[in-house]
């Protein structure tokens, strides 16, 4: 890449930032947001930009914060107070949890600051600062062909960027990739550690529909939890400490009661996590036809053994809740996302798209030269790519995510056994104490049984090349997991608790660690090829996001997600489904008292919610003479963005984003403004049960609340 080359992108990216945009598609970055601002104020916005993002003052980008590691959180008190979605906070609600204080269930509400209870590992995050580090980190690779040797060249710059931005302070740093690594941003973030629960409703509430209504319209779940951040004595992060103080933000959000009504301007600001707008037809295709099929039918065998077991054993309920719910979430997600694509001719439309790509390239000799050879090159390179993505995604779901739980355990050794020596007594400690963790949440009659089902999707969805020489059928995991020591956490910490090559060698030999090598054989037999294509697919990428940009000089083109900060803006709005059925953009606490009458256990409700709807006992949270519980607006939204922040017209805060419609979910792929639809909790569902369910309405004497009429 030449430096006239380099002017071209950035050129071309500012161009593409100046044009107008639909106002219901995009995560845009804050910094930039100047660019969209004039038509956020038309849309009926009345914040500028600097109070959106600024350098240099507190603005809204200061109190929404990374929680956890996948979901977003805001700052509503200045002590800390930080709201975030029920199923972000669900993992440190149930880590909390047991039989005897089962807050899964019963709910939890800390009478005061004494009893917020701490969250071991559980970190919020602030993001500091952004810088544009495009040149930098592009410095060196003006005349290098090589793809490869590019990207070890741009790895090295934005490493140095990272290191250079964290010298001398507590900060950490990371340099980020956008539009296929044609620009790259510096974020500068500051990490708490000291998180403590402060209040979470019932599962009943909390989860209420439950997978019946996950990723569904209407919904009416009460999704959020609330936690406090903790600092020391000088505001900045520490450890733990009971002598910690509350933190006091830069900033945090004003509250607003009156509402949203249908058409009224509402932004997001949170972290979505992944999009992938501008991929080509073979993308989809290989999404909607090959692997989502294969992850559902697995995932559906282990949401079977798992909810086997949870209906007959209450610990293993506890145990395996998180587990569960977020299988159960990618599970829904991609059968809703294959059938929208579907609906909507995605690929259809993508490749409509591409022919007139093409015939505008063949049009000019230099743009042949340049990208005539892009879709014929994505056709020759998709079908390997995806048999061995679809191999690594079985990998993933068996060694990481949980589908052979004994194989977690085994990653988790494997470092000490492949260490010098087989390690020292030390790292067998560090290991065991890790083990702590999972064998927490561990039951051996849902792995022996989930394992097998996994299995056979594995053995059923691949060709037999790929499978573990030991396994001739997954019925041969059954002896191997009995035999095994690495399901039994007293005789695994025994081993570890004095060790010595003897010892390791015998885990070495121990059936299922055999297995978890054998499956890591395969993979390592296959990743060389694999990252080539990756890296092929990745310089493609590049080259087709710069030449779609030329192709269309008038589109406002927003980067995909990167779990970096974003905004998105639209209009509440409801919507006509693909079923031809109208929905309004509004549910309501009645709504919830009928659905409890139907019999579905994921509609149960507590005797006190129904007896607060039967009294109408609403104190000043109603509208009409109902509590609305949840609403939907067009804000392009994807996973992330839990917990996010909707916002007014004013950078009020009026509800907590948790969700997408069914009908629209496929828009980490494609956007569609008539049916894409973010849900949304309504504040003041929140704060009636915060107040009149949970009688903990002095944590609202921490809120500012705005006094619009």
């Amino acid at each position: 890449m030449n430096t006239n080359r380099n002017a071209f992108i950035l050129g071309t990216l500012l161009l593409a930032s100046t044009a107008a945009a639909r106002a219901d598609e995009g995560q845009w970055i804050p910094m930039l947001i100047g660019k969209n601002i004039e038509q956020m104020q038309q849309m009926g916005s009345r914040l500028s930009a600097e109070d959106i993002y600024s350098a240099n003052k507190a603005s809204l980008k200061d109190a929404v914060v990374i929680f956890g590691g996948g979901c977003t959180g805001e700052v509503v008190s200045d002590k800390g107070l930080l709201l975030t979605n029920y199923h972000c906070g669900h993992s440190a609600i149930q880590s909390l949890s047991s039989v005897e204080h089962d807050y899964l269930t019963d709910g939890y509400w800390a009478k005061d600051m004494q009893g917020e209870l701490p969250v071991e590992g559980l970190s919020v995050t602030f993001l500091i600062e952004m810088q544009d580090v495009t040149a930098q980190v592009l410095n060196g690779t003006e005349n290098v062909q090589s793809e490869s040797r590019a990207s070890e060249i741009r790895t090295a710059n934005m490493v140095q960027l990272e290191k250079s931005a964290t010298e001398g302070n507590h900060y950490k740093a990371m340099v980020e990739s956008f539009f296929s690594d044609n620009q790259f941003i510096l974020f500068v973030y500051e990490v708490f550690t000291d998180i403590r629960l402060v209040g979470a409703p019932p599962a009943t509430i909390g989860k209420f529909g439950g997978d019946t209504d996950n990723w569904v319209w209407p919904r009416q779940t009460g999704d959020f939890s609330i936690f406090r951040i903790y600092a020391g004595d000088d505001n900045k992060p520490a450890k733990y400490s009971a002598d910690n103080k509350p933190y006091k933000p830069r900033k945090h959000l004003t509250i607003s009661t009156r509402g949203v009504d249908d058409g009224d301007f509402t932004m997001v600001m949170g972290y979505p996590g992944s999009t992938r707008e501008y991929e080509p037809s073979y993308y989809v295709d290989m999404i909607t036809n090959r692997i989502n099929p294969k992850m559902i039918d697995l995932r559906t065998a282990k949401l079977d053994v798992m909810n086997k077991y949870q209906q007959q054993d209450a610990a293993v309920r506890i145990k395996y809740n998180y587990k569960n719910a977020n299988t159960s979430n990618a599970w829904k997600k991609w059968q809703g996302e294959s059938i929208g694509l579907k609906n909507f001719d995605a690929i259809g439309k993508k490749k409509a798209y591409e022919a007139e790509f093409e015939r505008w390239v063949n049009a000019d000799e230099a743009r042949k030269s340049r990208y005539g050879h892009i879709m014929q090159a994505y056709a020759d390179i998709y079908p390997r790519y995806t048999e061995l993505y679809l191999l690594m995604k079985y990998y993933n779901e068996i060694c990481r995510y949980g589908g052979v739980e004994t194989m977690s355990v085994a990653r988790q050794i494997a470092p000490l056994l492949n260490s010098t020596r087989h390690g020292s007594q030390e790292k067998a400690d560090s290991t065991a104490a890790a083990l702590d963790v999972f064998f927490r949440d561990y039951d051996a009659r849902v792995d022996s049984q989930m394992s097998v089902r996994v299995l056979e999707c594995f053995m059923a969805g691949t060709d037999k090349k790929y499978h573990p020489e030991d396994l001739e059928t997954a019925a041969d995991f059954a002896p191997m997991y009995g035999q095994s020591i690495l399901n039994n956490e007293t005789s695994l910490k025994a081993a570890l608790g004095k060790w010595n090559k003897r010892r390791a060698r015998k885990i070495m030999s121990d059936p299922l660690f055999v297995l978890y090598n054998n499956l890591n054989k395969t993979i390592l037999q296959n990743s060389k090829e694999y990252a080539t294509l990756t890296d092929s697919l990745n310089a493609l990428n590049k080259l087709y996001m710069t030449a779609q940009m030329e192709f269309e000089p008038g589109r406002h083109f927003y980067p995909d997600a990167n779990f970096t900060m974003r905004v998105s803006y639209g209009t509440v709005s409801g919507y006509t489904g693909n079923n031809g059925t109208r929905y309004d953009y509004y549910t309501t606490l009645d709504q919830v008292v009928e659905k409890s009458r139907t019999g579905n256990p994921d509609y149960e409700i507590p005797q006190r919610l129904a007896e607060l709807q039967a009294s109408k006992d609403y104190g000043s949270y109603a509208t009409d003479g109902s509590i609305r519980t949840c609403f939907v607006a067009n804000n392009h939204t994807t996973g992330g963005n839990s917990g996010s922040p909707v916002l007014n017209a004013y950078g009020e805060l009026v509800g907590l984003n948790f969700d997408r419609a069914w009908d629209g979910i496929m828009s980490d792929t494609m956007f569609n403004p008539d049916i894409c639809r973010n849900i949304t909790l309504d504040i003041r569902y929140l704060l009636f049960v915060v107040d009149r369910y949970a009688g903990a309405g002095y944590l609202l004497r921490e809120m500012t609340f705005g006094n619009r009429e």
